[in-house]
């Protein structure tokens, strides 16, 4: 069965039709718990974003739910070996994906649902850069962790 969904994205991208906070707040938790399925099975996504979480509203219910979605990344966390290759959409990555001795981690991925959730609350990012080599620089580093 073929089924066209919504994405999160949707919701951030419209700032003259804001959701209720009760609304956004449902969303937030039902994320929340999937990703607390995955990680306790000691997957990492990698890719967590706005396009990659799912809204469906079933017709009639009056309901929307958010399922995360795009494991294509996903792999087991090691924290014995050092990650192969670079994944992840760049506004939404954490800044240790960028060392190069950084082993996999969880964090990465509540990271970036951080990101996630400041985009559907404020429908902007915290930072745009255009190259992944200016995420390295410092005033990266000093904007996220001033807070």
């Amino acid at each position: 069965q073929l089924i066209y969904l919504q994405t999160l994205d949707v919701i951030a991208k419209q700032p003259q039709n804001p959701l209720p906070l009760y609304t956004l707040r449902a969303l937030m938790k039902q994320i929340l718990a999937g990703m607390m399925t995955f990680h306790e099975s000691g997957l990492v996504h990698r890719d967590i974003k706005c396009d990659n979480i799912l809204l469906h509203s079933p017709s009639g219910s009056g309901r929307v739910y958010a399922k995360i979605s795009d494991f294509g990344f996903a792999k087991k966390e090691d924290s014995t070996n050092q990650k192969t290759y670079l994944a992840g959409t760049l506004p939404y990555m954490a800044p240790d994906l960028f060392e190069r001795q950084q082993k996999l981690s969880q964090k990465v991925d509540i990271f970036a649902l951080g990101i996630t959730f400041y985009r559907i609350i404020t429908y902007r990012y915290p930072l745009m850069y255009k190259r992944y080599q200016d995420y390295r620089r410092q005033e990266y580093y000093n904007f996220l962790f001033k807070f």
